[in-house]
Parts: C-alpha cells; sequence; structure tokens
C-alpha cells in the first residue's frame, strides 16, 4: 500500500550523541498523511543502526482516528518487529489539552495490543520527562548487554 508522503509537515532527525529519532510535525495533517510519516520514521529507524528509541513531538499534529490507530496497531507494528530488534520505545510529547485523547478506552487498548509486541508508547507533556524516560530504558538496557557480551544471564 502506498502512502503520500508529507514534505514540510514532518520532520526527521536522528542525534547520534543520544541514540535517538526524532520525529515532529509542523502541525495538522490528514488522517491519509500519519502512516506516510511513520512509514518514513522506521525506514530512518532502520538507517541509523536500527535505532528502537524515538521521541516523536504530536503537540502541533492533530489527533489520529480510529482507522489510524487499527492501521498502526495491525499493519505498522508487525513492520517495525520485521525490521528492528526488540523492544522499540516511543516516548510521546503532548499537550495538556491532548489529555482526553491519550486517557482514553481506546488509546489503552492500543497501547496494550503494542506493549504485546515490545513496542512501548509513553506519553509525556514535557521534552525533558520524554528524553529522561528514553535514557532510563536505554541505561536499563546496559546491563543486559554488558552481561550477554559476557555470556552471562541477567534475572530481573
Amino acid at each position: 500500500m502506498a502512502f503520500a508522503l508529507p514534505s514540510d509537515m514532518f520532520s526527521l532527525a536522528y542525534e547520534p550523541r543520544t541514540d535517538i529519532l526524532r520525529g515532529s510535525w509542523a502541525g495538522p495533517q490528514p488522517a491519509s498523511a500519519l502512516p506516510g510519516c511513520y512509514v518514513q520514521l522506521l525506514a530512518a529507524a532502520h538507517a541509523h543502526g536500527r535505532c528502537r528509541f524515538w521521541l516523536l513531538d504530536l503537540q502541533a499534529r492533530n489527533w489520529s482516528d480510529d482507522s489510524f490507530a487499527r492501521w498502526f496497531a495491525a499493519q505498522f507494528i508487525p513492520q517495525v518487529l520485521s525490521t528492528l530488534s526488540q523492544p522499540v520505545f516511543i516516548a510521546c510529547i503532548v499537550q495538556p489539552e491532548q489529555r482526553a485523547h491519550v486517557e482514553n478506552d481506546r488509546t489503552e487498548l492500543l497501547l496494550r495490543q503494542v506493549a504485546d509486541c515490545n513496542v512501548y508508547p509513553f506519553y509525556f507533556v514535557t521534552e525533558a520527562d520524554a528524553r529522561a524516560w528514553l535514557a532510563d530504558q536505554q541505561a536499563g538496557e546496559q546491563p543486559a548487554l554488558e552481561a550477554q557480551s559476557r555470556g552471562e544471564r541477567l534475572l530481573r
């Protein structure tokens, strides 16, 4: 399925120092454009060493509809799993006014579905909190990676 890719409305940047892939929307977009943004995001993640730590600024973007949520869970997440190592951590920055969209049954269901696939989106009101959470996720993997490189198993 081909998607109309956005031009100046969606930007991506890889931060090598932090190993974070940052995506942001400049404003509202039609729901039909959102999958194209996420396809670009996944391609950029793959191109940057299978980056699994994403910072998405959703503050200017309109909230997605049910069809996008279904596409995200049914089509995008399987692509993420087949392309990247697991797990994937997604810190989403939202406005306080978007709280009603984040704290609803549809979002809760989506979060449970993708967590079953080791994809973890979490929502934050500030970029500082989102970055701190991503850094915690990265730090939590270091002991496991070091033990694995020594051939040890780590119990948590």
